[in-house]
């Protein structure tokens, strides 16, 4: 239930009933117990994403959701991308991509409980960030939150969707992801240099490649030469 959303598990639910087909949520994941040598989770860090790059603080952010949600009541955020937007972190869990593995919830009096993955629990609660607590614990959380907490079924996963069945919650769209999307100035000016940073890195990875015989280079040694060069030329500092 954790690989899939709820609206995801609703409508698997409304395809597969007229077969007589059940769906049953698993507490454990059986790749997991196939997957003998998986490797380990490596500890990841989280840190501030700059003001000059975000162009809007998280208090902001925040008054601007909580605007679009009805008085009193908390939001459940299980996007890790807009979790990372709404309080202006990266991290370093996944490679090329900066976000945060977290959910958070945002509740009506503007702080937020932000739920991170173990290996970037220490990072996170390091930054101290304002009016907002680092939790471990998803389902105690979620138990101890004492207003109505409203969900999107399209980005929480349905395990916390079967978490959320004894409290009081309301599903609907989000109001995040469309802020997200309004892109500031600072955000917009970012993503132009971040298009001509990366666009001459590959200007200079194609010359480079077509310089060379065919087959000198395969295809895993190519990316390796064009992650080199956009480290070089601090391309992923502007996520």
């Amino acid at each position: 239930p954790w690989t899939v959303t709820a609206a995801q598990a609703r409508n698997l639910k409304r395809v597969l009933d007229p077969a007589q087909i059940e769906i049953v949520p698993l507490e454990d994941n059986p790749v997991d117990a196939l997957w003998h040598d998986a490797p380990q989770p490596e500890s990841a860090k989280v840190r501030e994403h700059a003001i000059e790059w975000a162009g809007q603080n998280s208090f902001d952010k925040r008054q601007a959701i909580l605007k679009e949600l009805p008085d009193n009541h908390a939001l459940f955020i299980g996007s890790p991308q807009s979790c990372s937007w709404l309080l202006n972190v990266r991290a370093d869990f996944l490679s090329n991509t900066p976000s945060v593995l977290s959910f958070a919830i945002l509740k009506s009096d503007g702080s937020v409980e932000w739920i991170v993955e173990p290996e970037g629990l220490a990072s996170a609660r390091a930054l101290k960030l304002d009016n907002v607590r680092v939790a471990k614990d998803l389902e105690k959380t979620l138990k101890d939150l004492d207003e109505p907490l409203i969900y999107d079924p399209s980005e929480t996963p349905w395990a916390v969707e079967i978490m959320m069945a004894k409290r009081l919650t309301r599903a609907m769209p989000s109001p995040v992801p469309l802020l997200q999307a309004c892109q500031n100035k600072a955000e917009q000016e970012g993503m132009r240099k971040a298009h001509i940073t990366d666009g001459a890195v590959m200007v200079r990875f194609l010359a480079s490649l077509s310089s060379q015989l065919p087959g000198f280079v395969d295809e895993i040694q190519a990316q390796e030469q064009l992650d080199a060069m956009r480290l070089e030329a601090g391309a992923y500092a502007l996520a």
